[in-house]
């Protein structure tokens, strides 16, 4: 039994006491208790037992975070690019990552904030493993502005359908415990069955959630419906030209410019890359028609495609495209930023948004058709002729494509309305809130625009988003919100950052408030860019490619410590991985170690040097003057210039020992 916690057995006997905060054996045969207080009252092990224990709450964190395997490893990959590393060292630089409130901050948050889910599939883990990663994004009043926050990883499997991955998500909302009442959307990079399944499954704990996924896929997705609703011609002519190019062992520069590389032609690539294509080829237009004239006769497939772009309803059609595709190209550029796009211009993305439908039904219906539309979301009114404007009403894109018309005009207008009503349809489909409550959450959340909201669309927005489930919660909220109205009537906060400006006012409303959650819900709806290794590293951090330190956190007085000779056993150390990574915390400091001789007792402790005289000594004679030594640059690995030593740089170094 012993008196001192680090104590214990040591494996090279009875006559030895192992200290497990220093790593070695003390000899304790004649003094033992003398000998553990003496070595307990150095400066040495008091700073080694510091980084110890600190080495040891890492540890206990490390192995109780609440994420999965796959969510350290995918930290790991994502964040750290040293050595590879131990299971043990990657849950620490997990929980590093993740901080020491993690998961408790995240269910708090979600407790009284309402929030947004991110759901990002098939990132790569290893060679042939993918990852679901689940994230939480809310508004946070103190920091005055949109958090993000990984959650976790959900490991794929082969045989694992969308079925599969969307319970998975939903039990992982369950396991950390989030409060599902002010789960208020979902976001998911998967535009297809998966999103589908997660937000239904997910609309099980509650009904009111806003599946915000399809507003970022309005643009590729009804570019996509739309040229499938025009003949295969332009496609076939696309892919054929390309073949050509890619063919040919010399190159024409008028084809590189249209498709660059050699790589393979994705027509679903994307609405801006199909647009800046289609914009290309008609930049080259008559050059293309002069260069496939002088290819090869017997080359069928150029033959063919020259004898395409002389076909006036071909070229037509390609200026049909540029024109119709207009708005979902500014849309979509809106959308495809690299950098953080500020709050105020979410609420243009909205405003953009809201007008999607509007624009492209003035296009090919009539106008009551198109009222009709909009309120009833009907498909079928799309798809009926008699609500289609007449021939020379439709938006064909002006003089410059009726011009290449003339006698093929009335079976390019009836392919013109297929890819208006396919295209139409899909923005209808993906949109995932009305025209009306668009334009209102945009003006809403717009300081300059608040007085033209009415109460009316307040309360209709608290309605849809599940905040007021009765009239007299309706009243309340339209009060609250005429309240806000008329109190920053006047004031000039169109000065003010968006986000600023909704913290200021947040902090001096109630908690409870109905027009807190209603703006919280807005605030928390996923903002560009959201490409997934952007939105990581808003949650998580950048890459760091030095060479993580498990005690990171040491003080710099803690990182001065150096070897100090002592008896060592790390072979058959008690605390081996403990101790490891607690030592390789430690940092050597640049700095000139001058050599001198201490006598240092076994155990730790000073030894003052003797007054000796005579050949006994370490020197003839204390009224000699030392012999210069060579200095050696410690971290640099040289030897320098030998230097003299002085009396007194060897008492400061006397004097230093135990600090």
């Amino acid at each position: 039994m012993y008196i001192y916690d680090w104590a214990d057995q040591s494996p090279l006997g009875d006559n030895y006491t192992y200290c497990r905060s220093c790593n070695r054996s003390l000899k304790t045969l004649q003094r033992g208790p003398v000998e553990l207080r003496r070595h307990a009252d150095t400066n040495k092990h008091k700073k080694r037992t510091r980084i110890y224990q600190r080495t040891v709450r890492q540890s206990q964190l490390s192995e109780t975070l609440q994420c999965s395997d796959a969510a350290v490893s995918f930290i790991n990959k994502h964040c750290y690019t040293g050595p590879a590393k131990s299971e043990h060292k990657a849950r620490l630089f997990a929980r590093c990552r993740l901080g020491s409130q993690y998961p408790k901050d995240i269910t708090s948050a979600c407790h009284h904030t309402p929030y947004c889910l991110y759901v990002f599939g098939g990132e790569p883990l290893g060679k042939d493993d993918t990852v679901s990663v689940v994230l939480v994004g809310f508004f946070d009043v103190d920091a005055s502005g949109h958090c993000l926050q990984f959650l976790d990883a959900l490991q794929s499997e082969n045989s694992a359908g969308e079925k599969k991955t969307a319970a998975a998500v939903v039990e992982t909302v369950k396991k950390f415990g989030l409060h599902t009442d002010n789960l208020v959307a979902v976001y998911s990079d998967d535009d297809g069955a998966d999103s589908e399944q997660i937000c239904t499954q997910l609309r099980e704990l509650n009904p009111n959630i806003v599946a915000i996924g399809g507003l970022y896929a309005i643009a590729d997705a009804s570019c996509h419906a739309g040229i499938k609703g025009l003949s295969n011609q332009v496609q076939e002519f696309m892919v054929d030209m390309h073949t050509h190019h890619s063919s040919c062992s010399t190159k024409n520069d008028d084809l590189t410019a249209v498709f660059g590389s050699d790589d393979p032609l994705d027509l679903n690539s994307g609405c801006l890359k199909f647009c800046l294509l289609v914009t290309n080829i008609l930049d080259v237009w008559t050059d293309l028609i002069a260069y496939f004239k002088s290819c090869d006769g017997e080359d069928e497939k150029a033959k063919s495609v020259c004898s395409q772009l002389q076909d006036p309803k071909v070229r037509a059609t390609f200026l049909f495209l540029q024109h119709a595709l207009k708005p979902l190209h500014s849309f979509q550029s809106r959308l495809q930023t690299e950098e953080e796009v500020d709050r105020a211009d979410m609420l243009l993305i909205l405003q953009e948004a809201s007008k999607l439908l509007s624009t492209y039904t003035s296009y090919f219906l009539r106008p009551e058709a198109a009222d009709r539309f909009l309120q009833e979301r009907d498909a079928q009114i799309l798809k009926d002729k008699s609500f289609h404007l007449s021939g020379s009403e439709v938006n064909l894109g002006g003089e410059a494509v009726e011009d290449f018309l003339k006698e093929s005009e009335a079976l390019f207008e009836e392919e013109a309305l297929s890819f208006y009503a396919a295209l139409t349809g899909c923005i209808a489909e993906k949109l995932p809130l009305g025209e009306e409550t668009l334009r209102s959450i945009s003006q809403l959340l717009n300081p300059r625009s608040r007085q033209e909201v009415t109460g009316k669309s307040v309360g209709e927005l608290g309605t849809l988003l599940g905040i007021c489930s009765s009239e007299e919660e309706v009243e309340k909220l339209i009060a609250e919100f005429l309240e806000y109205q008329k109190a920053e009537e006047g004031e000039n906060s169109a000065e003010v950052p968006l986000e600023e400006h909704w913290a200021s006012v947040l902090k001096d409303t109630r908690p409870g408030s109905g027009f807190r959650k209603l703006v919280l819900t807005l605030l928390a709806l996923p903002c560009p860019p959201l490409e997934a290794q952007q939105v990581f590293t808003q949650a998580l951090g950048a890459e760091e490619a030095t060479l993580f330190s498990e005690s990171e956190a040491l003080t710099e007085s803690d990182s001065e410590l150096t070897s100090d000779g002592f008896l060592s056993d790390n072979n058959h150390c008690k605390d081996p991985q403990i101790h490891s990574e607690a030592m390789n915390g430690l940092k050597v400091k640049h700095c000139e170690v001058r050599l001198t001789k201490i006598n240092d007792d076994e155990n730790g402790d000073d030894g003052k040097e003797m007054p000796t005289r005579g050949s006994f000594g370490w020197e003839s004679s204390l009224r000699q003057k030392p012999q210069a030594r060579a200095v050696f640059q410690a971290g640099v690995s040289s030897w320098s210039a030998p230097q003299p030593v002085d009396q007194d740089s060897r008492k400061g170094l006397e004097s230093q020992e135990e600090g």
